[in-house]
Formats: C-alpha cells, structure tokens, sequence
C-alpha cells in the first residue's frame, strides 16, 4: 500500500466554446435589446405625449398637421357621416396657439369646448379633434344671433378652425395663417364635398354675433381667392396639409405596459449573464 497521497492529475471539465459564445451571445442581445427599448419608448413619449406629456408643436416646418388630442370631455365620441359635414367655421382663439391647445386638451373646463383644427401664426396647423367627430365650437341648436347662418351651421353639420391671435390685432391673420388656413379648407372641401364658397365656409360671428370672430381684419375676399385657385402641390405658393396618424385620446394604459416589458427584458438580461 503507497504510504503517501496519490495525485491524479485529472482535466478538468471543459464548457465547449460554442455554448459559453452562444450564452454570452443570447445575454448580450437581450439586455441590448431590452435597453434599446427602453430609449426608443421613452423618446417616443416624451415626443408624442403617449403617457400624458404635454403635446409637442413642432414649428420648424410648418404648417404639416400634428395631432395633439383634445379630452373626450370636449367634443362628442359618435362618428358622423362624410354626409352631414357641410360646413367650415372659422374661429379666433383670442389668444395664442398653445392656449387654444391645452384648453382644447383640458378635461376639467368649466364648459366643454374644442375646435378640429387650430392654425398658429407661422402656420403651424394643430389637429386636435378628428373630422368626422363633432366638436363643440359653433352651437348645438338654432337660432343663434348672427343673423346670417344662425339657422343652418350646428356643431352637428360642421368643422371648427381656430386661428391663433386677437380679433383687434391689426396684424392679425399673418399671411402664413392665411395660407395655410387655405389650403386646409380646400383639403377639407375636396374631401367632404362641401362648396368653396361663403354660403358654406362661415364665420363664427355669422353664426352668434357676440362672438365677433374671425373679426374686422380678416379679409374674406382674399381667403376665399386662395381657397379656390390656391393649389396644395406647389409649397411656394400654399401648403401640402398631410395628417398624423394619432389615436384621438391617449392610451393611459399601453404605455406603462411596454415599460414594464423593457424593463423585465432588461433585468432578465442581467439575471442571464450573471447566471452564465
């Protein structure tokens, strides 16, 4: 018998390299991709105001549409008929652009109201209620008090385009809201068939005189000139109004959603690696 100890110089156990780099590979990937979801998430919310963020008016090249969501709070959720649309009302917010926004986007107004579109001094054209849903902008039963259209032009059978500004401004419309304004009303028109002309693309003061909107300053001879032989395929001339595809009121509950997978995507990276 060896009375001393034997050492057996055995290998030892060897994880073939293949699977270590097809582990440390899977890892990798899934924590890249689970941090690569987070960032393009979290930019996209901040961007398009997914979770609630405050909606982004892009001004730099105006006037494409963006949507920026009024609360369903503030026009009626039913859909119309491309039928019952005849008519286009034109508004002054009296005040700017963002306070016709964040009003419209508002749930707690002390009465709810909304316009479909809002037109910013540089031209910028703002969606915040679809088309074919009734906003609460021009009435809901006749008569009004303006004398001219009191009886015709509900919130039922029109359009609301709000114009940033002040109806005293002497600078009010800029040319660029003119422009623009324009060229949505004949998008409008072609789409819904509704005549270019004054019996259906109406002020607001002709619908309730208190109003007294669009005001003294708007030109109506020279709007209805660019309505009708303004042409949306040449940019130097008018604009090309094209429309974001947004959902019409924020999703509360898809975006934590996906928060909570990229995150779970990310831990489960780490709880790989460090398994590995």
């Amino acid at each position: 018998m060896p009375t001393g100890s034997t050492r057996f110089n055995l290998p030892e156990p060897r994880i073939p390299v293949r699977l270590v780099t097809l582990k440390m590979n899977t890892s990798l990937n899934i924590r890249t991709f689970g941090i690569l979801f987070l960032l393009v998430l979290l930019l996209s919310t901040l961007a398009y105001g997914v979770v609630g963020a405050d909606c982004f008016i892009d001004s730099s090249n105006p006037p494409v549409v963006k949507s920026c969501p009024a609360s369903t709070n503030n026009y009626r959720l039913n859909t119309r008929s491309a039928r019952e649309i005849n008519y286009i009302v034109i508004h002054t917010v009296q005040g700017s652009l963002g306070s016709a926004v964040n009003t419209f986007s508002s749930p707690n107004l002390g009465y709810p109201r909304s316009a479909h579109y809002t037109i910013g001094e540089s031209g910028e054209v703002i969606k915040s209620v679809p088309a074919r849903k009734i906003a609460w902008h021009a009435g809901t039963s006749p008569p009004g008090s303006g004398g001219t259209h009191q009886n015709k032009v509900l919130n039922e059978n029109s359009i609301g385009i709000e114009h940033a500004g002040y109806v005293d401004d002497p600078n009010f419309p800029t040319e660029k809201q003119y422009r623009a304004s324009a060229a949505l009303t004949r998008y409008l028109c072609e789409l819904y068939d509704i005549p270019i002309d004054r019996e259906h693309i109406v002020g607001h003061e002709e619908i309730k005189s208190t109003k007294g909107d669009p005001g003294p300053n708007w030109n109506w001879n020279y709007y209805m000139d660019l309505a009708k032989h303004g042409s949306r395929k040449s940019p130097e001339k008018d604009v090309r109004v094209t429309e974001v595809l947004r959902p019409a009121e924020p999703n509360n509950f898809l975006a934590p959603g996906l928060l909570l997978l990229g995150a779970g995507l990310t831990v489960l990276s780490f709880v790989l690696s460090a398994s590995g």
